[in-house]
């Protein structure tokens, strides 16, 4: 069954490329809501300024990780506080 703490499971595998760390265990996670297929998750990076190539490698293996959990019908995802976050935002949910 799709839940919040299933999509928080697989988020514990994302790891920052930077850091080498999961996002979960950098608190980087603001928000998951999951409701009826649907799930929508907020999340910062490390640095406002964090280079974009990583803030698209984070994005992507997010979106890659959850999009495949039995039961996801639409996905969304947003960075927030990023110098370039309405274009990675527009990137990422394409």
């Amino acid at each position: 069954m799709l839940d919040r703490s299933t999509v928080i499971q697989e988020l514990t595998k994302v790891i920052d490329p930077e850091l080498g760390v999961a996002i979960t265990e950098l608190d980087l996670v603001e928000e998951v809501k999951v409701k009826d297929g649907s799930v929508s998750i907020q999340y910062h990076l490390t640095s406002n300024y964090c280079p974009p190539q990583f803030a698209l490698a984070i994005g992507s293996d997010i979106k890659s990780r959850v999009t495949k959990l039995t039961g996801v019908k639409k996905f969304n995802q947003t960075i927030k506080g990023h110098f370039l976050a309405d274009d990675i935002n527009e990137q990422l949910n394409k």
